[in-house]
């Protein structure tokens, strides 16, 4: 983290760099859109620095590079709202609807929930848990051998490709360098870094026809912001709750809240990383006719306050607690 001078120093070249953008022309070909969007959103950012309703974090995660995180931005949300007649705000994955009003800062504010339902999805989606292994950071090597053949098993040579989900690209190709030396045979791939949304679509399309096994990770635009896996991947497995990296930032967030130490745990880890796990499935199940297995792999989703957040067409049918179980009811199971 940055003490007050640095802060105020990296502020004070911010103000610097954005002063000389509005003393300089720039062509049409001379910068790429992403560099002037990201150039622009510098007066964004001096703005909201200067709002004392808003909490900021500096830190830097790596030698040359400052990141500016805000802790807390109900506090700009709730002017914008209130300035509009009614509000209809919607997605699929806010639940727990307590932790979003507080999100929003609409703990005081007329709120009323509508929920829209499909029938289907009960019936759409065979969750299993498996319990045998454990894949918190800590435990991730003594499972990893277990980890590895558990997604080979499941992915049949010449069948649908299966997906397995991450909670962090370093996770995913630790796990597939263990698939390449164990199972050299297999189609096994994991998504690229930082691709263009035209040759993402490409990729996965390509995937889905000719690789065994596709790695993704969760809160990625492939798990979440391409609609191409409905009704084309039948099985999944979800590699351990993705909850957020413990660092720097998530320590300022907690500090930043009330209640006990469980509760700041709750809505700082938990929530966004079942929530996460939420819409990488609910991509798998776009229609009545869809169907997909879903194997949710590691221990912590034995736990009740981790169960509890998934919504309920992905309650677990089986908790599978050690090998006959596992091959019972997943390993042998028809797709």
């Amino acid at each position: 983290a940055l003490d007050p001078p640095q802060e105020s120093e990296c502020i004070g070249l911010v103000g610097e760099v954005f002063d000389a953008l509005r003393e300089t022309g720039f062509g049409e070909d001379e910068l790429t859109p992403e560099s002037r969007d990201w150039l622009f959103h510098l007066a964004y950012l001096l703005s909201d620095w200067n709002d004392p309703g808003l909490a900021y974090h500096l830190y830097a995660p790596a030698k040359g590079c400052v990141h500016v995180a805000c802790l807390d931005a109900s506090t700009a949300i709730v002017p914008v709202l209130r300035s509009f007649g009614r509000c209809l705000l919607m997605s699929a994955t806010l639940q727990p609807w307590e932790d979003y009003r507080r999100r929003l800062g609409l703990e005081r504010e007329p709120f009323h929930v509508v929920e829209g339902t499909a029938p289907y999805l009960r019936e759409s989606f065979s969750v299993y848990v498996d319990g045998r292994v454990d894949t918190r950071f800590r435990a991730r090597e003594q499972s990893k051998r277990t980890t590895v053949d558990t997604l080979a098993g499941s992915a049949r040579p010449g069948e649908e490709c299966v997906v397995a989900f991450f909670p962090s690209y370093a996770y995913a190709e630790s796990v597939l360098a263990g698939l390449r030396e164990r199972w050299p045979g297999l189609r096994a791939e994991l998504q690229p870094r930082d691709l263009p949304l035209e040759e993402q679509v490409a990729f996965l399309e390509t995937a889905l026809l000719l690789d065994d096994l596709l790695l993704l990770v969760l809160g990625s635009r492939f798990s979440e912001g391409i609609d191409l896996l409905g009704g084309r991947v039948r099985s999944a497995i979800v590699v351990g709750p993705a909850l957020p990296e413990v660092n720097g930032l998530q320590k300022a967030r907690e500090a930043a809240l009330p209640g006990s130490s469980e509760e700041r745990f709750h809505r700082i880890y938990r929530i966004p990383g079942l929530r996460k796990i939420s819409q990488a499935l609910g991509r798998l199940v776009r229609d009545p006719g869809h169907r997909a297995r879903v194997l949710l792999h590691g221990r912590r989703f034995m736990e009740e306050p981790y169960l509890q957040l998934l919504p309920e067409y992905l309650q677990p049918r089986e908790i599978l607690t050690d090998e006959a179980a596992y091959q019972k009811h997943w390993a042998g199971a028809e797709s």
